[in-house]
């Protein structure tokens, strides 16, 4: 966000013209650089294994101009597939609440947490007798919103988490997320999402 005027620019890799991997641990790590936003901008991408089947994301970012400061990061969109909508949807609402069809065209939800309205960190999407587990184990339980909708074309569902950057509102400050979100593929019901959070709790 500029500062003097409070314009919003949003910031996607394809505004990167510098792009870097690496090996590190068993996974990735992507560095982004040369922004044509915000000249200085650097993001850092981490993709590793977390030790159960699953891969643990996570953020960073530096380098923002003076004149701009980070607000938020939507960090990882992900979008499966589900173009007959079987599936259904774990979602964090009070104690929890399975919703069928999540990819119906234009829905969109939104569950801050923490909140009377997510008590959770965590979202599963699950298909005849298997499943995958998106969670934050954000053990601090900072201020973040949980996100699910339909994707584009309505041909299946799109997961996310915003996550708010520390010194908002501070001239060039960075951004880090409060834990990595773990992806883990599954074999069972809700129940057995519900257990996997349980297990880090």
């Amino acid at each position: 966000r500029e500062l003097r005027s409070g314009e919003r620019v949003n910031i996607d890799p394809a505004v990167f013209a510098l792009a870097e991997a690496a090996e590190e641990n068993g996974g990735l790590r992507f560095t982004l650089s040369d922004c044509a936003r915000l000249p200085g901008l650097r993001a850092e991408v981490t993709v590793l294994p977390d030790g159960q089947g699953g891969l643990l994301f996570d953020l960073r970012a530096d380098g923002t101009p003076v004149t701009h400061t980070l607000d938020a990061a939507i960090f990882p969109n992900v979008t499966f597939d589900d173009p007959a909508r079987r599936g259904s949807l774990l979602t964090p609402h009070g104690q929890g609440m399975l919703r069928d069809r999540p990819g119906e065209t234009g829905v969109c939800y939104r569950w801050p947490y923490p909140s009377m309205l997510a008590t959770m960190q965590f979202m599963a999407l699950i298909w005849e007798g298997r499943g995958l587990y998106y969670g934050i184990h954000d053990s601090e339980a900072c201020l973040k919103e949980l996100l699910a909708g339909s994707a584009p074309l309505g041909q299946g569902v799109c997961l996310s988490v915003r996550c708010y950057a520390g010194g908002m509102n501070e001239p060039g400050n960075g951004f880090a997320m409060p834990a990595p979100v773990t992806l883990r593929p599954f074999a069972g019901s809700w129940y057995d999402a519900a257990m996997l959070y349980r297990d880090w709790v």
